[in-house]
C-alpha cells in the first residue's frame, strides 16, 4: 500500500510567462510536470551548497550533475556537483539528496510533479510525495537499505517535516524561472501541503 502527501501549488505571474515553458494541452496553456521538477531540484541543489559551504555541514552529500556537464551553466558549475548518481541494484551506492527526492538512473524518487493548469490567470497543479510504501519498506524521511547498502545515510540528520518543509516547500516558493529575476518578471508561487495553511514565496 502507496501513502502518499499532496502539495497544492499556484504559479501566478506579473506578465507572461515565457513561451519555452508553455505548452498546449487540449486547448489549455499548462506547465509541464517536468519543467517544474527541474526549477525545483535546481533550487534544492543552491540550497545543498549553501548547508555545505555556508553552514559548515560538510558531512551533508552533494548533489550530483543531472544531465551532461556540457550542458551546465556558470551557476551550476559554481556548486562544484560530483559526478552523476547512476544507480545498479547488483552494485548500490549511495545517491545525494537531490536524487532522493527527485529519482537517480535506475532508482526512483519520492517525489513525483503533475502538470500545472491554468485556471483564469494562474497556474495550478499537485506534486505528491511518497510517504510510505509497504511493499517496498520505504518511508519519506528514512533511509533505504538495498542489498547491503544504506544508500541515502545522511537523511538520518532530519525528519520527515523537516524534509517536507526545508527541502521542498522553502525551495518551491523560492524558485526563479528561467531568467525571470533578470529580466523583471514577478513570479509567485504558492505552495501548501492538503489539509495545511499555504505558504508563499
Amino acid at each position: 500500500m502507496i501513502e502518499p502527501r499532496r502539495i497544492n501549488v499556484t504559479v501566478s505571474a506579473v506578465g507572461p510567462l515565457p513561451n519555452n515553458i508553455i505548452q498546449r494541452v487540449n486547448g489549455r496553456d499548462c506547465i509541464p510536470g517536468s519543467t517544474l521538477k527541474g526549477a525545483l531540484r535546481s533550487s534544492v541543489e543552491l540550497y545543498l551548497a549553501e548547508l555545505q559551504k555556508k553552514r559548515g555541514l560538510s558531512w551533508l552529500r552533494r548533489a550530483c550533475i543531472p544531465a551532461d556537464a556540457n550542458s551546465l551553466t556558470d551557476d551550476e558549475r559554481a556548486l562544484e556537483l560530483k559526478p552523476v548518481c547512476a544507480f545498479d541494484e547488483q552494485n548500490p551506492n549511495e545517491v545525494c539528496p537531490c536524487c532522493y527526492l527527485f529519482g537517480a538512473q535506475g532508482l526512483v524518487g519520492f517525489v513525483s510533479v503533475g502538470m500545472l493548469k491554468k485556471m483564469g490567470g494562474r497556474f495550478q497543479g499537485e506534486i505528491s510525495v511518497l510517504w510510505k510504501d509497504s511493499l517496498t519498506g520505504w518511508e519519506f524521511g528514512k533511509s533505504r537499505r538495498i542489498g547491503n547498502v544504506e544508500v541515502d545515510p545522511w537523511v538520518t540528520k532530519f525528519n520527515s517535516e523537516q524534509l517536507l518543509n526545508l527541502f521542498l516547500l522553502k525551495n518551491l516558493c523560492g524558485i526563479w524561472w528561467f531568467g525571470s529575476k533578470n529580466s523583471g518578471l514577478e513570479v509567485k508561487i504558492e505552495a501548501s501541503i492538503v489539509g495545511q495553511a499555504r505558504r508563499g514565496s
